[in-house]
């Protein structure tokens, strides 16, 4: 899915979920497409106007940065939006991959949430319905020539008995508020459902 899109977005991996806004998605091929995919979201996405120029050439080299990153790291998934909401610009962009456990195994009778938090540091447990989440934040800083930008990073590491994690990672390079940016997300993150999770969801739905 290459085009800007609203609402669920079906993801090149085996899972759904929900983006609210205008995405734009990056396909996690070879370089060259990367970059040439990301000029274009950017040229069509943010104003024309002199007076943004450079912003507009920063924004390209952090999103091609970040872009070319998720394909080296072998991401399924890579977007970007511009307008996370109607009335509300600012920038974001998100990468998914499907990386395995990050620890040596599971310890005898624990849960896989348990094990979320002992394999990722410092990480907080988020609600899901049906999955086991948790999140990491990061203080973001990019420092320009004439000014300071402050953003937040948001990792986000999802699984169940039978499966092992997705990790998502969110970017936020300029932050309005983190508490309202991280309660967003967690939002976001509650949406994602596995192909196979959706008959189980309806079925306790009273």
């Amino acid at each position: 899915m290459t085009d800007a899109a609203r609402g669920v977005l079906k993801a090149p991996g085996d899972y759904l979920l929900m983006l609210p806004g205008t995405w734009s998605f990056v396909p996690m091929t070879e370089p060259e497409s990367v970059k040439k995919r990301i000029a274009k979201i950017v040229k069509d996405r943010m104003p024309k106007s002199d007076r943004v120029a450079k912003l507009r050439v920063e924004m390209r080299k952090d999103a091609e940065q970040a872009a070319l990153m998720a394909l080296e790291a072998g991401a399924s998934l890579f977007a970007m939006a511009f307008e996370l909401m109607e009335g509300v610009p600012f920038a974001a962009s998100v990468m998914a991959i499907e990386p395995g456990w990050p620890d040596d195994g599971p310890r005898e009778g624990e849960l896989v949430g348990d094990r979320l938090l002992r394999s990722v540091p410092d990480a907080t447990a988020i609600e899901h319905p049906l999955a086991a989440v948790v999140r990491r934040t990061e203080p973001r800083i990019t420092r320009g020539e004439r000014n300071t930008l402050t953003g937040i990073d948001l990792e986000y590491w999802m699984a169940r008995e039978d499966r092992e994690p997705t990790y998502f990672r969110i970017t936020v390079p300029v932050s309005p508020d983190d508490g309202l940016v991280i309660d967003f997300f967690d939002a976001v993150m509650a949406t994602v459902l596995w192909k196979d999770m959706g008959s189980a969801l309806h079925s306790q739905t009273p």
